[in-house]
């Protein structure tokens, strides 16, 4: 089936899997209907989409709240219920892709325009760390009995700003993991400390993007204890989150 939207496309286009398509190409799944595809280009985005209508799939409606949460830019799918949800750079609204994902990436033999990338199962770890789907927890705990690089997943989150802010979501999918499969994750000491300056990071960003506050102002808005604010605030000073002048501090970039 690839194989003929590839011959059909009108011009090289790169994709990326991200999901159970890709899960597939390392051995943990046998067969899937739901293909995550994640493109850089919108261009690229909508030539695929062009070469999926041409190969019988179409638009699809009537989609469940929970795949509208998703925030593909095109749900695609065909009368057998094969399906395509088809992202831009970003993937359910939440973490990019980004060029060290892209990088690490294997090629899948694939004839035609078609340049099909598999992600690696460390980043598909990650993408399914920050969404809510049915299956997601039950396929991490088949990751992870690949004997992943968690440390190396962390410093993925680390290594881009608008990724970082989602570190909490993927320790709470930890938690989960452990919880419900048995899982523990080694070496987690200093997460949760890191999980808690990213959560206020993400409070005070939300109410002083602009105007710089004092110590007594995130107090009042976190509803914690001065000592709790300040022992925060110099964690993120640390990681320079925010800057102080005169006992007013400003969020980094900002």
């Amino acid at each position: 089936m690839l194989g003929d939207v590839s011959n059909s496309l009108d011009s090289e286009v790169e994709a990326y899997l991200i999901g159970g398509f890709s899960m597939m190409h390392h051995g943990l799944k046998v067969v899937t209907k739901d293909v995550d595809v994640v493109f850089m280009e919108d261009a690229d985005a909508q030539r695929f989409e062009a070469a999926l209508g041409s190969c019988g799939f179409r638009r699809a409606s009537g989609l469940s709240e929970a795949y509208e949460a998703l925030g593909a830019t095109t749900v695609m799918e065909r009368s057998d219920g094969m399906r395509f949800d088809i992202f831009v750079e970003r993937v359910c609204r939440k973490l990019k892709l980004t060029d060290g994902m892209r990088h690490r990436a294997e090629g899948m033999d694939l004839k035609g325009r078609l340049r099909l990338m598999a992600t690696t199962p460390e980043d598909i770890f990650l993408f399914k760390s920050v969404t809510d789907r049915e299956d997601d927890l039950a396929d991490m705990a088949l990751l992870a009995g690949l004997g992943l690089d968690w440390e190396a997943m962390m410093d993925e989150l680390r290594r881009d700003a608008d990724n970082y802010r989602y570190l909490p979501h993927f320790a709470s999918k930890l938690d989960a993991l452990e919880e419900v499969h048995g899982i523990v994750v080694p070496n987690r000491r200093g997460l949760d400390e890191e999980v808690e300056v990213i959560m206020v990071k993400n409070i005070l960003d939300d109410r002083f993007r602009q105007a710089p506050f004092t110590l007594s102002d995130a107090t009042r808005y976190l509803g914690e204890g001065d000592e709790f604010s300040k022992l925060v605030l110099d964690r993120m000073m640390d990681r320079g989150m925010v800057r102080e002048a005169e006992g007013l501090y400003k969020m980094a970039g900002r």
